[in-house]
């Protein structure tokens, strides 16, 4: 199947269930309130985290099942049976940390109202007994993306969001907010998505009658997993260690101030996201080092070209955005966390394809040492940050981490990953965009001329910056099918 088709089945999976979950913000809110979806959050968050302790199978899973594309059918099911098995047991034991270290923490670590942290306590249990769950659907996923199968595993990401997010919302309007109550909804929508993996790969990874678990396998399995785990437990640790420390010196109030911004900002990556999901498996599998660095220098050109003029555009609109989306107040506390984090996950997107090489080519160590060096000059610049300028202080030492890691992965996988003339002039482009949106009124004559010349001067650089298969498919490919639409239509 071709990168361009799976790139665009990843794509698909991740703009429709965070479209949603952004229509669904403001009925949280309205619904539970602002200092309970900050608590949500944070609940989610925890689980995010630990979603993480299932020691890199998900990953090493894919990475293996891509190498052994020629492999014989036994090999395969061989790999597809020994993740599973290890996963449950690395699974339940991380519940049990979770479930421990959820309540220890809920229970001291937020300024929040004491109902509220009676409810949050009570739901540590069940984060818990989520973690196998998600580490189970990890590996799941995994298996099917090792084989390409993206048409399959975005499906069924994308009707576990509409459960994920819709249940929740239902149930509390129904029976109101309880905070165990909401995690045990969409504890039970992610049940109902690790079955339909189940039964996807059943069909895959065809079943003899007998649970092939091989030894072998959990050495090559944690040995590529153990340093994803170790690159895992610390990259999202430095994403989400700035909500959990507005929470804890702020108040939870102020997360949802800042929650919001993050989860409009982050999708940034989708596009990015889709592209580097297509690209893991299709660059483990190849042999040729020139086709490698051939493949992965005309993706960065394409993201260049794709992300960096709905990134400006994305500065200038979003604190009219916020206003239109829930209101004046909220997006006066709002609008400067969203424009500082949109260039952060630019950088971020960026950094993608980087980690990306480096862990295809079987070095993940290397991501968790870089991850590593970037760890305490966060946590200094994130403390002086939040404590000088609140909310905003916290999105410029984010964005200043984006920046650092895209360097240094980009250093360690291919310097030219860096391509100077289209890097500075996208960093002028949004640069520019930032200086519009703080001082033109917004949605004056002004603001809007000034929107128009920036959208073309982004445009014509994004064509030149493209390479030649994407300005091929955008000329010849486009026009085409829509002219053939017309005209079946």
């Amino acid at each position: 199947m071709s990168l361009k088709r799976n790139s665009l089945f990843n794509l698909a999976g991740l703009v429709l269930p965070l479209a949603l979950s952004l229509a669904t913000v403001p009925a949280y809110i309205h619904v539970i309130g602002v200092d309970r979806y900050g608590v949500l959050a944070i609940a989610w968050l925890f689980l995010g985290y630990f979603g993480m302790f299932d020691l890199g199978l998900g990953r090493a899973t894919i990475h293996r099942i891509a190498e052994q594309r020629d492999a014989r059918p036994e090999e395969r099911l061989a790999t597809f049976h020994t993740a599973i098995a290890v996963n449950l047991g690395i699974g339940a034991f991380g519940g049990v940390l979770l479930a421990i270290g959820a309540e220890v923490f809920f229970a001291q670590g937020l300024k929040i109202t004491p109902a509220l942290r009676a409810e949050l306590s009570a739901a540590a249990p069940l984060l818990g007994l989520s973690l196998p769950i998600a580490t189970l659907t990890g590996v799941l996923t995994g298996a099917l993306q090792g084989r390409e199968r993206f048409a399959q595993t975005n499906a069924i990401g994308i009707l576990s969001t509409v459960l994920f997010q819709i249940a929740p919302l239902l149930v509390a309007l129904h029976w109101g907010p309880n905070i165990s109550l909401l995690l045990l909804v969409g504890m039970s929508t992610r049940v109902a998505t690790l079955v339909f993996l189940w039964f996807v790969c059943s069909k895959e990874f065809i079943w003899e009658g007998r649970f092939n678990f091989q030894k072998d396998q959990v050495s090559i399995l944690l040995k590529f997993g153990g340093w994803v785990t170790a690159a895992s437990l610390i990259a999202p640790f430095l994403t989400i260690i700035d909500r959990f420390a507005i929470g804890n010196f702020v108040g939870a109030a102020a997360v949802a101030f800042y929650s919001v911004p993050y989860q409009m900002a982050q999708r940034v990556v989708i596009i990015p996201t889709a592209l580097t999901n297509a690209l893991f498996p299709r660059l483990s599998a190849t042999q040729s080092d020139e086709r490698f660095f051939e493949i992965s220098r005309e993706s960065m050109f394409i993201l260049l070209a794709l992300i960096t003029t709905p990134v400006a555009v994305g500065v200038m609109i979003a604190g009219p955005a916020l206003t239109l989306w829930l209101g004046h107040d909220f997006s006066m506390k709002a609008t400067t966390p969203a424009e500082i984090l949109i260039i952060a996950f630019w950088f971020n997107s960026l950094a993608l394809l980087p980690f990306t090489m480096i862990q295809s080519k079987g070095r993940p160590a290397l991501v968790t040492i870089l991850h590593l060096l970037e760890l305490l000059p966060y946590l200094a610049s994130l403390y002086l940050g939040l404590k000088y300028f609140g909310l905003m202080g916290c999105a410029v030492a984010f964005m200043l981490r984006c920046a650092l890691d895209y360097f240094l992965l980009s250093f360690n996988a291919d310097k030219k990953l860096i391509p100077i003339r289209g890097f500075t002039t996208s960093i002028i482009l949004i640069s520019a965009s930032l200086f519009i949106a703080n001082f033109f009124e917004p949605l004056t004559i002004p603001w809007f001329l000034a929107f128009i010349a920036l959208g073309g001067v982004g445009t014509l650089e994004a064509w030149r910056i493209a390479p030649p298969r994407l300005r091929a498919f955008i000329v010849d490919k486009i026009p085409n099918q829509w002219l053939a639409s017309k005209i079946s239509s």
